[in-house]
């Protein structure tokens, strides 16, 4: 009786200090999923509105879209964001999001790809409010769908995660001649992954393990355990 009762204690205090614990962990953030913008874009034009209520705005650089072959079109019916690259040009293209959060290095975006022809270098720039973080990472070509990963701890500088304004994307960053991609958007074509354990999730383990104790401990007592 003497031990039952000390487990039981030691089970009231440990949900008291802890807290009953959810494995539930955040839902990811669909930066873009390419659905709500008609047609093709032309150099110049502005900001969209993203279904996660995202803002985010095209910014050619290089070359831009004067040559022929050249373009930059989001495909509303297959939900694809198409870039095209002539080989006479080297355009260089940002998505910037408005994006403000509490972020860390664990988060990371997620590009899902549906083909890149060539190998291709992409800037990520966080802005916060103390100053900005940035990051290259170099994709390899693939003909077949594949997703890549830009991970928040590859990022530098002077910046807080804690207090995110904004994230930028700035493909083609090293002006490469004659490159061509498509990032599909079926379940999301650009992510910032928040699907991350919570710190809770340990607790709850803790808690498992005391429950466990208590239903050894009765069956020993009934002499089901040898």
């Amino acid at each position: 009786m003497k031990c039952r009762m000390m487990f039981l204690a030691v089970l009231a205090t440990t949900c008291l200090s802890l807290g009953w614990s959810s494995t539930v962990t955040a839902a990811p953030i669909i930066l873009d999923d390419f659905s709500e913008f008609p047609g093709t874009w032309t150099d110049g034009q502005g900001p969209g509105t993203l279904q996660s209520n995202t803002t985010r705005t095209l910014i050619l650089g290089g070359e831009g879209l004067n040559n022929v072959g050249d373009g930059i079109q989001i495909n509303t019916e297959t939900q694809q964001f198409i870039v095209a690259h002539s080989p006479q040009s080297d355009f260089d293209l940002t998505l910037s999001y408005n994006t403000p959060g509490n972020f860390s290095s664990s988060n990371a975006v997620i590009l899902q790809f549906e083909t890149l022809d060539i190998e291709m270098v992409i800037t990520m720039t966080v802005n916060t409010m103390s100053g900005n973080l940035t990051a290259n990472y170099t994709v390899p070509p693939q003909t077949t769908p594949f997703t890549f990963t830009l991970p928040f701890s590859s990022l530098a500088g002077s910046g807080n995660l804690a207090n995110t304004t904004g994230i930028s994307l700035k493909f083609n960053s090293d002006n490469r001649k004659n490159i061509d991609f498509i990032l599909r958007g079926d379940a999301g074509g650009i992510i910032l992954n928040g699907d991350l354990p919570e710190p809770g999730t340990l607790a709850t383990l803790g808690l498992i393990g005391v429950v466990g104790g208590l239903a050894l401990r009765r069956r020993l007592r009934k002499g089901e355990v040898a």
